[in-house]
């Protein structure tokens, strides 16, 4: 799919991802969102906030390059990426799962529209946005891709990792009730 990139495939993408994301939340359930079950002992509430943080940089970022404007990094922007999911950890701890589930959701919705009214060459010629990509991912590259990695490849990465747990959960509670 990579090589025929369309806008369309990108938005299908992202909207796929995260209706796959979504049916394994309500696997989950709420009140199972804030046990510490997963790596790092996060909780499925962390992780949540976690993706929706990079959504969030994500679309800041593209709405400043369809202005014109170059994105400056940040100190977090300059951390290694575990010093920077542990500060977006600690903004996220004390917040509710219900402002978490929301902000992640609008701020979806919110990436969706902006991916809809970019210019599809914006998206897949990686030379059109090269000086507002290249900064942060190191070289010239669509711009499709760099929306991959904090959207539906990120969703992709952390529904795999709460359905493992999930199947952990699962297999031990049938065995117990089987015997």
């Amino acid at each position: 799919m990579e090589n025929q990139m369309t806008k369309s495939k990108l938005i299908e993408e992202m909207e796929t991802a995260r209706a796959e994301w979504e049916k394994v939340l309500d696997l989950v359930g709420e009140a199972q969102m804030t046990l510490a079950v997963l790596h790092g002992n996060w909780t499925v509430k962390d992780t949540i906030g976690h993706v929706a943080y990079y959504e969030r940089w994500l679309q800041s970022w593209l709405e400043a390059a369809a202005r014109g404007q170059v994105t400056v990094a940040s100190h977090r922007d300059v951390l290694d990426v575990d010093q920077r999911n542990a500060l977006i950890w600690v903004e996220n701890k004390d917040r509710t799962l219900k402002e978490i589930l929301e902000e992640s959701r609008v701020v979806f919705d919110r990436l969706v529209q902006l991916v809809k009214i970019l210019p599809e060459a914006d998206l897949l010629d990686p030379y059109v946005v090269a000086r507002y990509v290249t900064p942060f991912w190191g070289k010239a590259q669509p711009l499709w891709q760099c929306i991959a990695g904090d959207s539906y490849e990120h969703y992709r990465e952390h529904t795999e990792n709460i359905q493992r747990w999930l199947e952990q959960v699962t297999v031990p509670q049938v065995a117990s009730a089987m015997t």
